[in-house]
């Protein structure tokens, strides 16, 4: 229940492989972000590194948590392969007649995915004052 901000910024394109061994394409999506811990509506001291490290893995979580959203709401709901998933998919065949001849929509409504997030937490910049709490 308590609000801490944080400004993440993206350190490169994701990581995205692509497997097709099976009947379905299996996904391994690695996302690295700088993430910096801009202010904190807590006592919380975040410069104990036990509580950074917790911190960091909560931000972790949260993130995977949204992009796994993403995926299922993209693939499985929309049928979309609107992250372009499907270029790294190319990179297992010969001619883009072959992956033409795989049908790759078709299959990909099928995909499993596994998102991996790494941030990289900065807590250098953090506003020294608290400030208030909002609840949802």
């Amino acid at each position: 229940d308590r609000v801490i901000s944080v400004k993440l910024i993206q350190i490169s394109e994701p990581e995205i492989s692509v497997s097709l061994s099976g009947d379905s394409p299996r996904i391994h999506c690695k996302v690295k972000l700088d993430a910096h811990l801009i202010s904190s509506g807590s006592d919380i001291n975040f410069y104990d590194k036990e509580n950074e490290k917790k911190l960091k893995e909560e931000l972790d979580k949260s993130l995977e948590e949204k992009i796994n959203q993403f995926f299922e709401k993209t693939i499985h709901e929309y049928e979309v392969d609107i992250a372009a998933v499907g270029k790294n998919a190319k990179l297992n065949f010969m001619t883009w007649q072959e992956f033409e001849d795989y049908n790759w929509l078709s299959k990909y409504r099928n995909a499993t995915y596994e998102v991996e997030v790494d941030t990289k937490l900065n807590i250098s910049q953090i506003i020294s004052h608290i400030i208030p709490n909002a609840k949802k």
